[in-house]
């Protein structure tokens, strides 16, 4: 089964045999992604969730042009079964109901995901696998990008790791604000949200920038780089009984 995620910057996909990853790639776009693709043999099916709907239809395209399959996208033709208690249920996206069902799964309970990518999304699942709500933040990328653009004189950052609290030149002294900072902000949310709601949550994280942030937070417990594709194939695996 072929699942695939449909992110703000990136599209990235997974090959899962048997409930594991066989094959991943990524690419800017879907039609980008149709070259990494034909690497893999026919898949059974192919299933997607998607925060860019730009893409939605180009996907389609690309899937059906290399292995003549339909897309099923969670919330439109798979159901994710994701019990959502909050005010607006249509706006909660897909990625984060499919990040709901993975980290149920790994949790057995209640979980806080710590979703890091162009926004630090706060996915908070209930013991009885909801999805209770969430809390957004400027990512790390984001918050690089804003420096240089809401400044006259502050340079572009590609996002790295600081060489310590205090830098000692401009492009240090953004690292150590940005990267350096952003850790304690994901901390303290997740420290929030232990305040309000006294489950005992398991912490992961996932996306793009966990591998900057997780290892500077105290909270984070697991880094799970595939949560979200995972969460697509538990939502496919359930619907069709596989």
């Amino acid at each position: 089964m072929l699942a695939i995620d449909i992110g703000n910057s990136r599209v990235k996909a997974a090959l899962f045999e048997h409930g594991k990853v066989v094959w991943s790639g990524s690419a800017p776009d879907a039609e980008c992604l149709g070259a990494p693709l034909r690497e893999i043999s026919k898949p059974g099916a192919v299933a997607a969730c998607s925060v860019r709907p730009s893409q939605d239809e180009p996907l389609r395209t690309v899937i059906r042009e290399l292995f003549g399959l339909p897309v099923a996208f969670l919330e439109k033709e798979l159901p994710s079964g994701v019990a959502i208690r909050c005010d607006r249920p249509a706006e909660v996206g897909a990625d984060r109901l499919a990040n709901a069902i993975a980290a149920y799964h790994h949790a057995g309970g209640a979980a806080i995901v710590v979703d890091c990518g162009s926004a630090i999304a706060f996915d908070v699942i209930s013991d009885e696998g909801e999805f209770v709500g969430g809390v957004i933040a400027p990512g790390i990328g984001t918050s690089l990008d804003a420096l240089h653009e809401k400044t006259a004189l502050l340079p572009r950052v590609d996002a790295a790791a600081p060489g310590g609290a205090v830098g000692t030149n401009t492009v240090e002294a953004i690292l150590a604000g940005v990267v350096g900072g952003l850790p304690g902000l994901v901390d303290r949310v997740v420290e929030n949200i232990r305040a309000q709601l006294p489950c005992n949550f398991t912490v992961y994280a996932t996306g793009g920038e966990s591998r900057l942030i997780a290892p500077r937070s105290r909270t984070i417990e697991e880094v799970l780089p595939q949560l979200t594709l995972e969460g697509v194939y538990l939502a496919w695996k359930k619907h069709t009984r596989q």
